[in-house]
């Protein structure tokens, strides 16, 4: 904690493969280096430490949520990342859970926490699908994988393998890797990926 304000991390995994849980894997190191903490909710336990979680279902995050909500206030940072897989139901973006894909509940869950400051990155597909819910938040950074209507790749050599990646390097030398930082070297990353094909 740091002047009072707090670090959340929400993560979602709706799926099972490994090349993804690797990179929830992934990102649950940077929250843990980083001071978050970290509410998951996915079909296998992470080897990684956390400090809560529950197997993957809509029912399930939102007893997640219920347990976040009791401890973050409107000065709080808040994290929700989102990954494995995603549909597109008339125009919206949805999560997966086995194959119970959902947007309104998700998004009610969601629009249920209370934040100071909140990013959102989103890796399933239609995650652009998505960025109605959030952009017109000035405390909102919202990044997806994919614009609207796309699918994505996700796991190993995808967008977020390379931006949980602990290789993302301080380009301004100020003593941490900001979320901007990772973006840009995911996306040069997967840039130089395209190049060596």
């Amino acid at each position: 904690m740091a002047n009072g304000i707090s670090r959340y991390a929400l993560i979602i995994y709706g799926s099972a493969e490994q090349t993804i849980q690797e990179e929830v894997e992934q990102s649950l190191a940077f929250f843990n280096e980083n001071g978050f903490e970290t509410f998951v909710t996915s079909r296998i336990p992470p080897d990684g430490p956390f400090d809560h979680y529950i197997t993957a279902s809509v029912e399930n995050v939102e007893k997640l949520v219920g347990t976040l909500r009791e401890k973050i206030d409107d000065n709080d940072e808040l994290v929700i990342y989102t990954t494995g897989h995603g549909r597109e139901s008339n125009g919206a973006g949805t999560l997966c859970f086995e194959g119970d894909c959902d947007h309104e509940r998700i998004h009610e869950i969601f629009s249920s926490i209370v934040y100071g400051k909140r990013s959102v990155f989103m890796a399933q597909c239609y995650g652009g699908n998505w960025k109605k819910d959030f952009s017109n938040d000035p405390n909102t950074l919202f990044i997806s994988t994919g614009g609207k209507g796309k699918s994505v790749k996700c796991g190993r050599g995808g967008f977020f393998w390379f931006f949980w990646s602990k290789d993302a390097p301080d380009y301004n030398h100020d003593g941490g890797v900001s979320f901007e930082e990772r973006r840009k070297y995911a996306l040069h990353s997967l840039s130089f990926a395209k190049l060596l094909k």
